[in-house]
């Protein structure tokens, strides 16, 4: 399952903006995977994520288990194509958001956020590739104490968020 979303070693190499915003983060996640359609076809679905926006993108045999409210948009919705530096996007969990620090469009978006002691970024890129798009995202975050479960935790949901956002994409691309 998570060996779809799997980052290549010179993928975990390359340098991507937020990297020196939390140099020091003791807990990187580097993901990426294939989506069958353009860089400038593929950003705006990201573009739109966020609770009260698109939400988040699961597939449609995931989303039978969700309440309609919960579920993700299945088109591309113009009134959530104007993200812009500054932009605070909602997100799941208590007083959850995200702030957009970074962006260039149709190549990279980039989000900070502080979860109580624990400060995060997450920066997406979408690289034009045979396949279509190669997504790259990373995930840095610091502020917990550096317990070894807790980090497998971490890694475990941000996998399984992260392949079921791959697999909702590509169905919702399929249809497109």
């Amino acid at each position: 399952m998570f060996s779809k979303i799997h980052a290549t070693k010179s993928e975990i190499a390359m340098s991507l903006p937020g990297d020196d915003v939390l140099p020091d983060a003791p807990l990187v996640i580097d993901s990426a995977f294939d989506l069958p359609a353009s860089p400038d076809v593929v950003y705006p679905w990201f573009v739109q994520l966020g609770k009260k926006r698109a939400g988040w993108y699961f597939t449609r045999f995931t989303e039978k288990f969700f309440l309609p409210s919960a579920r993700g948009i299945r088109h591309i919705e113009p009134k959530w194509q104007n993200l812009k530096v500054g932009d605070r996007i909602p997100d799941y969990g208590k007083d959850g958001y995200f702030d957009c620090f970074y962006l260039k469009p149709n190549e990279t978006i980039g989000y900070t956020s502080e979860r109580g002691k624990i400060a995060m970024t997450w920066v997406l890129t979408f690289h034009k590739s045979a396949a279509g798009t190669r997504v790259i995202i990373r995930q840095r975050a610091k502020g917990f104490k550096n317990r070894p479960l807790f980090m497998r935790l971490g890694k475990l949901i941000d996998r399984l968020t992260i392949s079921w956002l791959a697999a909702g994409l590509r169905e919702r691309l399929a249809k497109t």
